[in-house]
């Protein structure tokens, strides 16, 4: 059915279903749900030179609107036949319409059930689709022109499909929805939204989104200056592979913001990423997520889902604006419904002595109530193009990745069990599990090298029902360009401020004591084994003069390459020692990072 130069018109309390429902609810593989498109409709949906499948300007579609304005595409819908009165004698170039309505109408077993703009970029706008039910299409929704404008989706129930809604997979590929998006309902597909052209969509705004058995949320991408932004208002999604098996490299793709605004989201059974693509992704308002859902089997696991909350972001582009629980495990091989570890991602903490870092926190509450901004170094990059820093190139078997490492990057940036590396192109995350003795190498200046062993969380398949490797989505070769270390896992922090007195040249620091003077449960809060690190650059080891405590700025005492703490004594006031000497004198706080007034 298509709409041709109408107004106010519509459809309601219908239902049309067409010849791909069998192939998607008996023969693509449910419930394995296809990254590629193609796999969602029939082969004889499907030729090169003739309408149908997924055509550019022609989809197998239940529905289309202005499907015969514009010139004739290469491959079009068939001719149509006109009574003669009419004096129609061409089939394109038709006018466009406006203010269709599909409501109480359900659409199922197409390519695409519902296309705007196919053949122009020419009115087609104020759509309305109330009450909307589609299942096993490939597509559900697809708005694809630039005037279609102020576009209304209420009450959608869609099921099984590669993509529920799309801008930009037809016709011009310059979709405009810019309207109200409300109570959309999404069940067993590979993502809700596609929307490849984030220049002409508009603001995205979705108020109550439910998702269950989705392998991603989708992508908002585009070549465009200011992308618009993505804001989801309320709601559920759950992203579980356990049906589908599918751990996809990330939820999101966007070059813009997204915002997920007292947005509930549960995640893989490993570590994902949140989004690729440069675009920044913010939680809000009671916004949360639950990741990394089968308990950890080794410390290393556990150190990285603490720090990540089992989603990994990244802290470039990473923003919460409320504290959010970032983990649920308290030991390895805990139990999911165990009491929280006391792990948050904004630290004002109070209920445990010792919590672990997290990729969320920025600013620390002291027990005086007083705020504190931290200066958290930026990840290492890793260049598996450099053999001065990757002796022995990267190798992966199964989910199992391995690396040679120079000993001069292990010193500055080292690799541990917990640390976890993100490629940054595919955001493939890689959790250590171990690191061997050095070996030699001409490469690395000193002439050593580590190999380290790494587990794949992320862009892999799992058996379904279970958490066990069943096939990889990345090769080593494809790990190209630069990875991230990311060494947060490796550091806890204290809740409650100690400060003491450094002296240039000397690894004890004197009178420890917090802001009553007292130093007598020193131990509670820090421990021998510590890691510290401060601000500048490892390999120059110059930290800047830049930090001000009193009236003249002075350089932070802990070298910006990483040491630990060799001793911790209790007393009023307390002592530590450091395993490696201050670099500036004075009185300063006692934190794995440098803290700012």
């Amino acid at each position: 059915m298509n709409f041709q130069a109408v107004r106010t018109s519509g459809i309601a309390g219908v239902a049309i279903i067409g010849r791909n429902y069998n192939y998607l609810a008996y023969g693509q593989g449910r419930p394995s749900f296809s990254n590629n498109r193609y796999d969602w409709v029939a082969p004889e949906f499907s030729p090169a030179s003739a309408p149908g499948g997924l055509q550019p300007n022609a989809p197998f579609a239940g529905v289309t609107e202005d499907a015969y304005c514009g010139g004739a595409p290469r491959v079009g819908y068939p001719d149509l036949s006109f009574p003669a009165w009419t004096n129609i004698t061409t089939q394109f170039g038709k006018y466009t319409s406006s203010d269709v309505k599909l409501e109480d109408v359900e659409i199922d077993g197409f390519g695409v059930a519902y296309a705007n703009g196919l053949g122009c970029a020419s009115n087609a706008d104020f759509t309305k689709i109330v009450n909307f039910t589609g299942a096993n299409n490939a597509y559900d929704i697809a708005i694809v022109q630039s005037q279609s404008r102020n576009v209304e989706l209420r009450n959608l129930n869609v099921e099984h499909f590669y993509a529920a809604l799309t801008n930009s997979d037809f016709g011009l590929a310059q979709g405009q929805f810019n309207g109200p998006m409300t109570n959309i309902a999404a069940a067993d597909g590979y993502e809700i939204f596609r929307f490849g052209n984030m220049a002409f969509a508009g603001p995205v705004v979705i108020d109550n989104i439910y998702g269950e058995n989705i392998v991603r949320i989708g992508d908002f991408t585009g070549n465009a200056a200011f992308p618009n932004p993505v804001i989801f208002h309320g709601g559920m999604v759950d992203l579980n592979e356990f049906l589908h098996g599918q751990i996809p490299a990330s939820y999101v793709t966007n070059n813009g913001p997204v915002t997920f605004s007292g947005v509930s989201i549960n995640g893989n059974q490993r570590i994902g990423t949140w989004a690729t693509g440069g675009g920044s992704v913010k939680f809000t308002d009671g916004g949360s997520w639950q990741c990394a859902s089968v308990s950890p089997s080794s410390t290393a696991q556990l150190l990285a889902i603490d720090y990540s909350g089992g989603c990994l972001v990244g802290p470039e582009k990473f923003s919460i604006q409320d504290p959010v629980a970032a983990t649920y495990y308290s030991a390895v091989g805990a139990r999911f419904d165990n009491g929280p570890q006391q792990s948050v991602l904004a630290s004002n903490a109070t209920a445990a002595a010792r919590v672990p870092m997290t990729q969320g926190l920025r600013q620390f509450i002291d027990q005086d109530n007083r705020s504190w901004n931290m200066t958290i170094p930026a990840s290492e990059l890793i260049d598996p193009a450099s053999p001065g820093q990757v002796p022995a190139l990267p190798a992966i078997s199964n989910d199992v990745l391995t690396f040679g490492y120079c000993a001069a990057f292990q010193t500055m940036h080292p690799m541990a069990p917990g640390v976890i590396v993100q490629h940054n192109g595919t955001g493939t995350n890689f959790v250590v599990t171990s690191v061997g003795s050095p070996l030699a190498s001409s490469r690395c200046w000193p002439a050593t090298y580590v190999m380290v062993t790494a587990t794949q969380q992320n862009n892999l398949n799992v058996v379904p029902g279970t958490n066990n490797f069943l096939s990889n989505n990345i090769t080593a070769a494809a790990l190209t360009g630069y990875s991230s270390r990311i060494g947060g896992p490796l550091i806890t922090l204290p809740t409650r401020l100690f400060f003491g007195e450094f002296t240039s040249g000397d690894a004890k620091v004197a009178k420890v004591q917090d802001s009553n003077g007292s130093g007598a449960a020193l131990t509670r809060f820090l421990a021998a084994g510590d890691s510290f690190v401060g601000p500048g650059n490892p390999f120059t080891n110059a930290g800047g003069t830049f930090s001000s405590y009193g009236a003249n700025p002075v350089s932070w005492p802990i070298p910006p390459v990483p040491i630990s703490l060799s001793a911790v004594t209790n007393g009023n006031p307390g002592s530590i020692v450091m395993s490696a000497p201050a670099r500036s004198s004075g009185t300063f706080p006692i934190f794995p990072f440098e803290l700012r007034p």
